[in-house]
């Protein structure tokens, strides 16, 4: 799965922002400035899988597995109910590309987001009749070919003899889920503090966002000796976060994951290791779950990490990129991060169309804004507002000026 854009209006505290996404895309900025506003505008649709088996585009959840934003009023901007919810998504599966454009109105019914108006790229439009029905227009090289009324919310077929277009048309909107669990994660910055043993559990499966999980999954690797334990231990070392790691099994079911920080410590149990390792584990291990052409969406990755750790983590996003077509969207404080991804670029290791940044600034009156930064291969830094020179690039500055 790759995101290329999104465009968001009326969505929390955005009047209107519209980002494209390159294979790595840094959000960087003030606090409450937006940058997790625009992930969750992302994860929405992607957690959006309601009872009846509706998805996105045709339902929206803002409550959910990867984030909950409360009710419609506080999603809306300036919590205004005049306004509609624009969210507008272009991504692709292979070579299946989808882009939604989609309208939410406040159902006072229920007490939910209600899609207003659908359209996927230029061959389906669904509009809200005045009844609160639907009119689905299918068209085909913005050929009209086929006409479908369904009922209000549900999106049932009114006429039997509509059935084959409906099928048609549901296909068209949410046969993106089926491989979603093999392409896409997302880990936020709060993330589980490590225990000194662990029960085993059935079984592995999906790291969720606090990064619960990803010890049953190296315990997995461990007992079907994957290669993906030795592709961990291998990364942790080019990270110089670690030398090795070991799962040690106890009585009772239960284990306790040991680590050797250099290769002539000895073994001790995570929870006696610095706080970041068992803080940034969960990210690795979750990216490893996923296949080639993956996107993985982390949120403050550099909690308690070193600087120079902080700075390797640009190796590994770079090297991901090139041997597997990954994709990651970073929300970042790390001025080590962002300078180290200025030097691969200078460097070579990584196109600058490959590495999009933005920077994001309150504004009261206008909603957040996002400032798209570009990082040059003679290393220039280039559309910056002043902001981000405060931010990151001030001290060094003045030092320059008073030595």
């Amino acid at each position: 799965m790759q995101i290329h854009r999104l465009a968001l209006k009326n969505f929390k505290c955005f009047k209107e922002v519209d980002i494209s996404f390159s294979k790595i895309t840094l959000l960087t900025g003030e606090n409450s400035s937006g940058k997790s506003s625009l992930i969750y505008g992302i994860l929405a649709p992607l957690q959006s899988v309601n009872l009846n088996g509706n998805s996105f585009p045709l339902y929206l959840s803002l409550n959910g597995n990867y984030v909950n934003m409360g009710g419609f009023e506080e999603v809306l901007f300036n919590h205004d109910f005049k306004n509609n919810i624009e969210i507008d998504l272009n991504f692709s599966f292979g070579k299946n590309i989808y882009d939604f454009t989609t309208l939410w109105s406040f159902d006072t019914i229920r007490k939910s987001p209600r899609l207003k108006y659908l359209k996927n790229g230029a061959e389906i439009e669904v509009k809200q009749k005045e009844d609160l029905s639907y009119v689905v227009n299918i068209r085909d090289n913005n050929q009209q070919l086929m006409t479908l009324n369904i009922n209000d919310f549900y999106f049932e077929v009114i006429n039997d003899s509509d059935i084959e277009v409906y099928n048609y048309f549901m296909d068209s909107t949410s046969a993106m889920y089926g491989d979603l669990i093999n392409d896409f994660n997302f880990i936020s910055s709060f993330r589980f503090q490590p225990e000194r043993t662990y029960y085993q559990s059935l079984s592995s499966g999906v790291i969720n966002k606090f990064g619960d999980g990803y010890i049953d999954q190296i315990l997995d690797w461990n007992d079907n000796q994957s290669e993906e334990l030795y592709k961990l231990t291998a990364t942790l070392k080019d990270l110089k976060m670690l030398h090795d790691v070991k799962l040690h099994r106890l009585s009772g079911g239960r284990f306790e994951l040991k680590v050797k920080v250099k290769s002539r410590s000895k073994w001790e149990s995570l929870a006696d290791v610095g706080f970041g390792i068992s803080q940034f584990l969960p990210i690795i291990v979750a990216d490893l779950q996923l296949s080639d052409d993956s996107t993985l969406i982390m949120s403050q990755p550099e909690i308690h990490l070193h600087p120079s750790v902080q700075a390797n983590l640009g190796d590994y996003l770079v090297k991901q990129v090139k041997e597997r077509n990954k994709n990651y969207i970073v929300e970042t404080h790390s001025e080590y991060l962002l300078n180290r991804m200025r030097l691969l670029i200078v460097k070579g290791e990584i196109q600058p169309e490959d590495v999009a940044v933005y920077y994001f600034e309150n504004s009261i009156k206008d909603g957040s804004i996002a400032h798209r930064i570009e990082f040059t291969k003679d290393g220039q830094i280039l559309n910056a507002p002043k902001g981000f020179f405060e931010t990151y690039m001030i001290d060094t500055m003045d030092i320059a000026l008073n030595a």
